[in-house]
C-alpha cells in the first residue's frame, strides 16, 4: 500500500517564525493587499506586479526564508473550443516550481489569501504528485490551518491514487 509524502501540521501565524510560506491567490485584490502589507523591499514588489498581470509564480528569499507567491490569473479563451486552465489544475502544475526553490527544505507553510479551496486542493495533489520518485519518497511537511486542511487533503488522496498506480506500473509482473 501507498503511504503518503506529504505530513501535515497545524500552526497559528502567531508561533511562525523563519519559516518558509507558500502565499495562493485567484484573486488581484487580495495580491496587491499582501504587497502592501508584506515585509518585501521594493524590487521584490515591482517583480510581483508584474506577476499581478500574468499571472503564474516568484520567490524570494527573505529573513525569515523563502516566500513563493503563486497567482491564478484566468484567461479568456480567443478561440473556440480551447482548453482553459481550471484553478485547482493551475496550482498543481506550479508548485513543482515552489519545491524546487526551496533546495532541500522540507518544511513550509501555506497560506492562502482568499480562502479558495481548488487553490488549496491543487497545491495537496501538486506536493503529493512531486514527491513520488521510483527509488526514493520525497517526504514534506506542510504546515497549515485547520480551516485550510480538509481541501488540501483532498487534493492529497486524489494524488495518492494517482501514486498508488504509478507504483503499480513501476512493480515487476509476477
Amino acid at each position: 500500500m501507498y503511504k503518503s509524502c506529504v505530513d501535515i501540521k497545524t500552526f497559528t501565524k502567531k508561533n511562525a517564525k523563519n519559516i518558509n510560506e507558500l502565499v495562493l491567490s485567484s484573486s488581484e485584490k487580495s495580491v496587491k493587499n499582501f504587497l502592501k502589507n508584506s515585509q518585501l523591499s521594493e524590487w521584490q514588489k515591482k517583480r510581483l506586479n508584474l506577476l499581478v498581470e500574468s499571472g503564474g509564480f516568484d520567490c524570494f528569499e527573505t529573513e525569515g526564508g523563502f516566500q513563493g507567491v503563486l497567482y491564478f490569473k484566468e484567461t479568456k479563451s480567443k478561440r473556440p473550443g480551447e482548453f482553459q486552465n481550471s484553478e485547482s489544475g493551475f496550482f498543481r502544475d506550479q508548485v513543482h516550481l515552489w519545491l524546487t526553490s526551496l533546495k532541500g527544505k522540507k518544511e513550509f507553510s501555506i497560506t492562502s489569501l482568499d480562502d479558495s479551496n481548488e487553490a488549496l486542493e491543487g497545491v495537496g495533489s501538486g506536493i503529493e504528485l512531486c514527491s513520488y520518485s521510483f527509488t526514493r519518497i520525497k517526504k514534506y511537511t506542510v504546515l497549515l490551518s485547520k480551516e485550510e486542511q480538509k481541501s488540501f487533503e483532498k487534493g492529497v488522496k486524489k494524488a495518492e491514487a494517482v501514486n498508488t498506480a504509478r507504483r503499480l506500473v513501476d512493480m515487476p509482473p509476477n
